[in-house]
């Protein structure tokens, strides 16, 4: 059997007879020394390092040319170079060959572990517009064979509020292609373009620039603005806003017309009213307003100055159209649309209000009031009388309930704030509401149960948490007692507490869900007893952050996957029971040996400190402008939870604050973007989830079947790269001092 020494030797020959297709050997530690080579009269693929160097800096060098092998000559001179000559020793060539007549032709070689083409060079982006973009680029410096080129636009900033679609074009431009003309950009987006030479074998480095597309025209006019109110001098209106895809909403302009006039609207030549009223034009902009204005009305005729223009009152004895445009602008660039100026006939027209007889309008005033007076009366007597009843039935209530019975809440369970909730038809009726949780569940009895409270491993809402062991059919587990002192809650948190345990009766028994084993009533305490987690999903993908030669987590891309498919099965879960979870973020995912449980909501939402976190950066962009949560919010919490997956514990959006961060998610559509080794597979579920119309997001059902099925592709890639840094990890921005149960 041929040594390993002179299988190299082989795999060297071979390289060079089948001009170049070739098949790269498994990687080596960085640095190892492979022997004493004779070089080959080949060239080609050498570069020379002038100077003398140290083996250590010549594999340095190398290796950052994406160079496979570092030759050291024997006068220490550094050349790097993907192919190996004739083996001479394994040993060191001035070991070797002191005085042989051949060693100018001997190097040291050292592999430097480098497995991928380096980057094309001169990576150039020229002849932007709105919607295409040349790329140029030159073949790498160093590489084995190239099948093709892969170009990929990654979206990082838009003013689409629709989602913008990341382009990648795989096995389409060959390996003599080194400029491509893209057509399918968005107008006014921020782009990641880059281009990577592919083999079967090999991914090559990338080369990468930010290119920003111009703004396009607006794909949307503004709507004829409605009247409220008029005089003789001034007319109100208010407007509405223009949703804009194609670039920014920068302000609005209001175009005042005589109604009566017979010379067309040329909107490229609309002036002030100074300018029109001495050019003779019947037509003027009397007004520019910023887009945080519009919504609320606006006194036409008022007198005042709005950007560049005076809003100068209106004539008592003219009619008048009123037109709305808005103007898109960045740098030099700008567009103005307006609401349709070809059937000015039918748009908004200001004429004289025809007043009514004074007789008239004092039967309609008094009329009005006394209808006024006596629904006041109605409303008065009605409030009263049910007061009344109400106090009679909770005095007969105080009157039945026994002073000694703990944990019992009289009454339907309402108003009560949960991170997970159930509509309010679905709370119970039962006047003994603890009883009935009680038979739901395990009645853990109490020598059963063994709570260690020397440890403290986090805090509730209602108390702490303290880690034990439980036997259950004659085996111990280990366990997390949630110690609650029921009898110091004052009633509104009894409710609560109850509330919050009936969701997590309510979903246990499912495995990918925290699952609630038993209660225990002791005399001092009330202990909820729940499957013991070590860690969170955050802690888990952070502690697995170790670089090595191979890759950069401890974790596989499989296991990850399995993850989110976990999570994706236990929010279904949670979701055919009607329970919204609110927080949904890999902080509220415990760790139960290998698998990833659903936690964080009603009685399982505990921290092991009294710094919290926060979720503003997993709330869905509908919630941020103050809708209440639904399922589908709980879909785009999701997605960023894959993101969080992916990038092993990053911190979403970490380049943003907490105070700018809503608006940019809001106003600009901002989602999170593509990292390097994050396939379009799973990205484009990401951005199913993020669709501005939650009807157009996916199901947890939907989305579980969808990660069943792709878990067997490509979705990510944890192997080391050049210039690969983890994705950054700010706690200040996830963690905070403020009470938040």
């Amino acid at each position: 059997m041929l040594s390993y020494k002179y299988l190299i030797v082989f795999i060297g020959l071979y390289r060079i007879t089948s001009a170049y297709q070739v098949t790269i050997p498994a990687a080596n530690e960085k640095g190892e020394f492979l022997g004493c080579y004779m070089d080959l009269s080949m060239s080609k693929d050498k570069n020379i390092i002038e100077g003398n160097h140290r083996s250590t800096d010549c594999v340095e060098i190398c290796h950052e040319k994406y160079y496979r092998y570092a030759l050291v000559r024997m006068n220490e001179t550094c050349i790097c170079s993907n192919f190996l000559g004739d083996i001479r020793s394994t040993k060191l060539c001035r070991e070797e060959c002191i005085n042989c007549d051949v060693k100018e032709q001997l190097s040291d070689v050292y592999n430097t572990a480098v497995q991928m083409n380096g980057p094309p060079r001169s990576f150039m982006i020229s002849n932007v517009t709105d919607t295409h973009a040349v790329l140029t680029w030159q073949v790498p410096e160093s590489f084995l064979n190239i099948e093709n080129y892969k170009v990929r636009a990654s979206v990082l900033k838009t003013y689409s509020h629709s989602p913008v679609s990341t382009f990648s074009w795989t096995n389409v431009y060959s390996n003599d292609t080194f400029k491509v003309n893209i057509v399918t950009l968005h107008p006014g987006t921020m782009y990641n373009l880059t281009v990577q030479a592919e083999s079967s074998y090999v991914h090559g480095a990338i080369s990468s620039q930010i290119m920003q597309t111009l703004i396009g025209e607006p794909d949307s006019n503004p709507k004829a603005p409605t009247i409220l109110k008029k005089t003789d001098t001034t007319l109100v209106i208010k407007m509405e806003p223009v949703y804009n895809n194609n670039g920014p909403v920068t302000s609005y302009l209001i175009v005042v017309i005589e109604a009566n006039a017979v010379q067309a609207v040329q909107t490229e030549n609309l002036k002030s009213y100074g300018q029109a009223n001495a050019d003779g034009i019947p037509y003027y902009v009397t007004a520019e307003i910023q887009p945080d204005r519009i919504g609320a009305p606006f006194t036409i005729g008022d007198m005042r100055s709005y950007g560049k223009y005076f809003n100068a009152p209106l004539q008592a004895d003219k009619n008048y159209h009123v037109m709305v445009g808005m103007l898109s602008k960045v740098d030099d660039r700008d567009f103005v649309v307006y609401s349709d100026t070809a059937g000015l006939q039918v748009d908004v027209i200001m004429s004289h209000m025809p007043t009514n007889d004074a007789e008239e309008s004092s039967a309609v005033i008094i009329l009005l009031s006394l209808a006024i007076v006596v629904i006041s009366l109605m409303l008065v007597v009605g409030l009263i009388g049910f007061y009344f009843l109400r106090n009679r039935v909770q005095l007969n209530h105080r009157q039945r309930l026994n002073d000694n019975q703990e944990l019992t809440i009289q009454g339907p369970m309402i108003d009560v704030e949960n991170n997970g909730y159930i509509p309010e038809d679905e709370l119970p009726q039962t006047s003994n509401h603890y009883k009935s949780l009680h038979d739901r569940v395990w009645t853990v009895p109490r020598s059963a149960l063994n709570i260690d409270q020397a440890q403290f491993m986090g805090y509730g809402k209602f108390g702490r948490l303290h880690p034990g062991t439980v036997v259950k059919n004659e085996q111990p587990l280990n366990i997390i007692s949630y110690c609650i002192n029921d009898k110091k809650l004052q009633p509104l948190f009894k409710r609560n507490m109850l509330k919050d345990l009936d969701l997590v009766i309510k979903s246990s028994g499912n495995p990918h869900v925290l699952d609630l084993i038993g209660t225990c009533d002791r005399s001092d305490m009330v202990a909820m007893v729940f499957e013991h987690s070590e860690q969170t999903l955050k802690e888990f993908l952070l502690n697995s952050r170790t670089l090595t030669a191979q890759n950069f987590t401890t974790i596989s891309e499989s296991q990850a996957i399995e993850f989110a498919w976990c999570i994706a099965k236990g929010m279904e879960h949670l979701h055919s029971l009607k329970i919204i979870h609110k927080q949904l973020c890999a902080a509220h995912i415990a760790i139960v040996g290998n698998h990833a449980k659903v936690a964080g909501f009603g009685l399982a939402k505990y921290y092991k400190t009294e710094q919290t976190p926060t979720f503003l950066r997993h709330t869905a962009r509908e919630v941020l402008r103050g809708m209440e949560p639904t399922n589908k919010s709980d879909v785009w919490s999701y997605a960023v939870l894959l993101w969080e997956i992916s990038s092993l514990g990053g911190t979403p959006y970490v380049h943003l604050n907490q105070q700018e961060l809503p608006d940019k998610i809001i106003q600009e559509n901002l989602c999170l973007s593509q990292l390097p080794y994050l396939y379009d597979t799973l990205y484009q579920v990401m951005l199913n989830c993020w669709q501005i119309d939650w009807d157009e997001r996916p199901t947890f059902a939907e989305l579980a079947e969808h990660i069943d099925f792709i878990r067997n592709e490509d979705c990510l890639n944890f192997r080391t790269y050049p210039g690969f840094q983890y994705e950054t990890y700010d706690k200040d921005l996830e963690l905070t001092n403020a009470e938040i149960f």
